[in-house]
């Protein structure tokens, strides 16, 4: 069930934010979980594909923007953490016990945005792991 009234509209508008801070956040998350691949995963992973050497020189020019990248992700998935919160907050505080979907969607976005965050943040205690599971796949 939805309520939906005259006031819903700033409600509205804050959770289109918040899944919009969402998809960005996971966007550069995402990127930063590459650049965190490209120094050794990627580079054997496409070479052992029969990716040429261009590709992995290439990928090696993404590895200096990791940290950035992953400083952006973190930014702006608290961002949507935050927006979603306070639409959350003002639909309390104005009485509405029901929500839609799309508020239920947020939360779910921004979860998922914070995986690839995790594991660029932690590559490097995870890429031993990784790289002792495709030793045999290389060889």
């Amino acid at each position: 069930m939805h309520l939906q009234s005259v006031r819903d509209g700033p409600a509205r508008a804050a959770g289109s934010a918040g899944r919009l801070l969402a998809a960005a956040g996971a966007g550069s998350g995402l990127a930063a979980l590459v650049a965190a691949w490209a120094c050794c995963l990627l580079p054997i992973g496409l070479g052992t594909r029969g990716a040429g050497a261009s590709i992995v020189v290439a990928l090696d020019g993404l590895v200096p923007w990791r940290w950035p990248l992953l400083g952006v992700s973190v930014v702006v998935v608290a961002l949507g953490w935050l927006a979603h919160l306070r639409e959350r907050a003002a639909a309390r505080a104005a009485g509405y016990a029901c929500t839609n979907g799309g508020r239920r969607l947020t939360p779910l976005l921004l979860g998922l945005a914070t995986v690839p965050m995790a594991l660029a943040a932690g590559w490097d205690a995870l890429q031993p792991v990784v790289l002792g599971w495709l030793e045999p796949v290389a060889s």
